[in-house]
């Protein structure tokens, strides 16, 4: 959540062309400092000039004690001055910003004052898939009941399910996709998709991964168990063949809940590279699932494309924990 924030926040421009009194008073915001911003307009200063000149109709990081005082002493909101629905550079807009601050005061001013919960950035983010990563339960619930599409995805496929299961926010997954019956009729209607994929943006990112993949690559045991006992179908290989039980094996998952549900079939099926679980779990030298595994579920020697097996990753990895383990298990070690 902090790398989120930090990226948002670094959208802010930093050469801001302004007297010493209007940057005081613009810091005042981000510092979420109401008195200071109070005497700052108290001493004349004019909130439209210094929002215009920072590329924002309100600033982030503010609470809605500030943003009122700022609409009191004359902040424009409606078709002059700064809009409500004004974008930056990275068209982002004052919601965008007030969601990613977690003010639900603040969002719900903007929201009353006709700020657009559709809107989207360069990246096609909206203020709904922002509020979903920071995973503030209320903020979401304002911003949700606004929605023209519920399902709605960003340029790397993510909707509100990704960011969610991405970032942890269990109370926000659960609304997202089906956990409050009090939004039943609107997921329903907007058919919210557990399922959807998202898509390669970059050389060094995955493609394909649905929501469920990332509850698995954190070890979210509530999530996983919450989306398992949802879908119909756990296999959805990702574009590199990778499915949810290899994924499993970044993380540090209950044993139990791993073997719960990673069947013979699973334990064994392999990704494009021809990497099977025996296989990710020496890469990650990930020995609190290896040592619950029984070896007569599981090839032991199966080889990748490469004609790698998991104790020669063991071995690269110098992991000798698992090294060991595997060796008990019969790992052939003439291979």
């Amino acid at each position: 959540m902090d790398g989120l924030i930090r990226s948002l926040a670094g959208q802010i421009s930093c050469n801001l062309k302004m007297d010493a009194g209007n940057k005081i008073l613009l810091e005042g915001c981000l510092n979420n400092n109401f008195d200071r911003v109070e005497e700052r307009l108290s001493s004349g200063d004019d909130p439209n000039e210094f929002v215009n000149t920072a590329n924002l109709s309100v600033p982030g990081f503010n609470t809605g004690d500030i943003a009122r005082l700022l609409i009191s002493k004359g902040l424009s909101l409606t078709f002059t001055g700064a809009k409500v629905n004004i974008k930056d550079k990275d068209w982002m807009t004052p919601l965008h910003y007030a969601s990613m601050s977690g003010s639900t005061a603040l969002v719900q001013l903007l929201l009353s004052h006709g700020a657009d919960c559709n809107a989207r950035d360069k990246l096609w983010r909206t203020p709904y898939h922002i509020a979903a990563a920071v995973g503030n339960y209320n903020l979401f619930e304002l911003i949700i009941s606004r929605l023209k599409i519920l399902n709605i995805a960003d340029r790397k496929g993510w909707n509100s399910l990704h960011y969610a299961a991405f970032y942890g926010h269990n109370e926000v997954f659960y609304r997202c996709s089906s956990g409050h019956i009090e939004v039943m009729s609107i997921l329903q209607s907007s058919g919210a998709d557990i399922n959807c994929k998202d898509k390669k943006i970059s050389q060094s990112s995955l493609d394909g991964n649905i929501p469920f993949h990332f509850c698995c690559l954190n070890g979210d045991s509530e999530l996983i168990e919450f989306f398992a006992q949802r879908m119909t179908n756990l296999i959805h290989p990702n574009k590199e063949g990778q499915i949810f039980a290899h994924l499993l094996c970044f993380s540090k998952v209950d044993p139990h809940l791993f073997n719960r549900y990673v069947t013979d079939e699973v334990l064994n099926y392999k990704d494009k590279k021809g990497r099977s679980v025996i296989h990710y779990l020496a890469i990650n030298n990930n020995y609190s699932i290896l040592q619950w595994i029984d070896e007569k579920r599981i090839n032991i020697n199966a080889q990748d494309k490469e004609g790698w097996t998991a104790l020669h990753f063991a071995c690269y990895q110098q992991a000798v924990e698992i090294v060991i383990n595997l060796v008990n298990m019969g790992a052939n070690i003439n291979w």
